[in-house]
């Protein structure tokens, strides 16, 4: 079995060091997760496990549609009535209570369970990449103390940043909603307004980098050392007050390299985007047409409603199935890149990368000894 390889102390040659150095560099990080992705993604190709990994990080946030669905409802035939619809939909809601707190409850259930599913499958993601193949069963079980740590560190956290923001706002906004109505716009308000504003922007920004180094470095820390958040949060802290400006640097570029995998997936899937709404759009557009060649009428009851929902959730799938097929490679090699940043500086994952057979389940039943 390979060795571990040194960290560089006082006495070491310049070559070894200058060696050492480029092998934790940010871009040799990069180019080692191109080369892991690759290899296992399409050495060789398979079908089966592409869907695999393309329906895992759909679950992650793969896929995002906000982009795809920036297209107006006005675009619809006019006989439809949406409009009319929704007024009709909030008067009955209003009427009956009873739905909006099933509907809170339900939406509050469904973002727990997204929750739980985002911080294991999390630890799936970086399972197979280690192991290089999909690999449910063999991360799943032996990593469940983890998953639930993470779980946990999400809810506590994701919950506390939405109080503070909600606390904060209710504070503001009967001020700024009175001198709003009043007509009034004061020195002050416009100090409140961008303070709150500036608070909320702050606050979103701080909490999307924290989840991501999570994500990216925090979560192999504990795959590899078989700690829970905290302890490993402590560990990524530590190797960052020693190496401040890599991770700066490492933050900079998977800005951009999220950035530009962004735009690049959707300059791929625009053609299959457009012509999926557009089907949609001349689909429905011909079934009202017939219907008013029959001499009926479009009207929403319980039926047309069903129907409705029924074509819209399953244009919602296709959708989201095609942007996450397309994006999923980006996925893999950004969550590659966080896992070859930080193995360089992580003895115990590095040779994790260097003998995949050596998996989480081995190490927790021999104390760590199969290194």
């Amino acid at each position: 079995m390979d060795r571990i390889p040194p960290i560089v102390a006082a006495g070491t040659s310049r070559t070894e060091e200058f060696q050492t150095r480029r092998k934790s560099s940010v871009a040799a990080a990069a180019s080692a997760a191109m080369h892991d992705s690759v290899d296992l993604l399409l050495g060789p190709f398979r079908a089966g496990q592409w869907l695999k990994f393309s329906l895992l990080c759909l679950v992650l946030g793969g896929g995002t549609p906000s982009a795809a669905f920036d297209w107006s409802l006005g675009a619809l035939p006019s006989g439809l009535r949406l409009e009319a619809f929704a007024a009709r939909a909030r008067d009955y809601l209003a009427m009956h209570l009873w739905l909006v707190a099933a509907a809170g409850v339900m939406a509050f259930s469904a973002g727990i369970l997204i929750l739980f599913l985002r911080a294991s499958f999390r630890m799936v993601l970086v399972g197979s990449i280690i192991l290089r193949r999909f690999a449910l069963r063999p991360v799943w079980g032996p990593t469940k103390a983890f998953r639930n740590s993470y779980f946990r560190w999400l809810l506590v956290t994701l919950g506390s940043v939405g109080a503070l923001v909600t606390f904060v706002s209710l504070l503001a906004f009967p001020y700024l909603h009175a001198s709003a109505a009043a007509g009034l716009r004061s020195f002050s308000f416009w100090i409140l307004l961008g303070a709150t504003l500036s608070l909320d922007i702050l606050v979103g920004v701080a909490l999307a980098v924290l989840v991501t180094l999570t994500d990216d470095l925090v979560v192999p820390i504990m795959y590899a050392e078989k700690l829970t958040v905290l302890p490993a949060w402590k560990r990524l802290i530590k190797m960052a007050s020693r190496d401040a400006g890599s991770f700066l640097i490492y933050l900079f570029w998977r800005l951009v390299l999220s950035l530009a995998l962004g735009v690049l997936v959707m300059l791929l899937v625009f053609s299959a985007l457009l012509a999926l709404f557009s089907g949609a759009i001349i689909t429905v557009a011909s079934v009202v047409l017939t219907l008013h060649a029959w001499g009926m009428k479009w009207v929403w009851n319980g039926a047309t409603l069903a129907i409705a929902a029924g074509g819209m959730g399953t244009l919602m799938m296709v959708v989201l199935l095609v942007l996450s097929l397309a994006s999923m490679p980006g996925q893999v090699f950004l969550q590659n890149f966080g896992i070859r940043f930080i193995a360089a500086r992580l003895p115990s994952l590095e040779v994790l990368l260097i003998h995949p057979n050596i998996t989480i389940g081995s190490l927790l039943e021999n104390g760590g000894n199969a290194l």
